[in-house]
């Protein structure tokens, strides 16, 4: 098992899906992948209400069930991702009594809910992340950079005295009273004004992730949603 952390959580509005992100911790080998894992939004709100150590005045779903376990003599040791069947992420809440441990079957978003309430430990097992496991984006990024870096620093180790001394006389060709040698991307404007015209761009973002089995994006019918919560 591979202990992670939540990384990011998205939370969606009513009707949208939202995302977790799971992350192997710093001193693991597979730090430089991430398991998406999409959500309904009422548990993602729950998981953000964990995260603030936000209280309510009654007790709710994940508070009542971590009260039920110490008041039985138990205690949660840490909660496990244990497998993934098609985009239905599989989890069990690991509590410990004297003398026994068991595996309360779960879906992710409530075992991360209460695992985070409770402060204890998130486990992933490593088929699961084989299956279900992307590249951290930063990682690909920092990964470009570093290729990026790497050729100019190559181009440069590459050039000989002979291209500086090409380049030398062409510069000193030129008249220094004049700044005719710099190009400009569009013609001239009337009476000796310039204009630049700056190139725009937009960005695009994806998001993409299974699911735990709980509500996001078009909302299925209850028995629907008990299934993929594979409860």
């Amino acid at each position: 098992m591979i202990r992670v952390t939540l990384e990011t959580l998205v939370i969606g509005g009513i009707g949208g899906a939202s995302l977790l992100v799971l992350r192997p911790m710093a001193q693991e080998p597979t730090h430089d992948r991430v398991v998406p894992i999409c959500v309904g939004p009422v548990e993602a709100a729950a998981i953000g209400k964990a995260l603030s150590g936000e209280r309510s005045s009654r007790p709710m779903t994940h508070g009542l069930l971590g009260t039920v376990i110490a008041t039985l003599g138990g205690s949660l040791e840490s909660v496990s991702i244990v497998r993934v069947s098609g985009t239905i992420f599989y989890a069990t809440l690991d509590v410990r009594q004297p003398g026994a441990l068991h595996h309360v079957d779960a879906r992710p978003s409530d075992a991360i809910a209460l695992a985070i309430r409770l402060h204890a430990p998130i486990y992933l097992d490593e088929r699961v992340l084989e299956v279900a496991g992307f590249p951290a984006w930063v990682n690909v990024r920092d990964e470009r950079e570093r290729a990026e870096i790497k050729a100019f620093h190559e181009f440069v180790e590459g050039l000989s005295p002979e291209d500086f001394a090409r380049v030398a006389p062409a510069a000193a060709a030129g008249d220094g009273d004049h700044d005719d040698d710099m190009a400009l991307d569009g013609p001239a404007a009337a009476d000796g004004d310039v204009t630049v015209e700056r190139p725009s761009g937009g960005a695009s973002s994806a998001r993409d992730g299974a699911s735990d089995g709980s509500s996001g994006g078009p909302t299925p019918s209850d028995d629907a949603h008990r299934t993929r919560d594979g409860a």
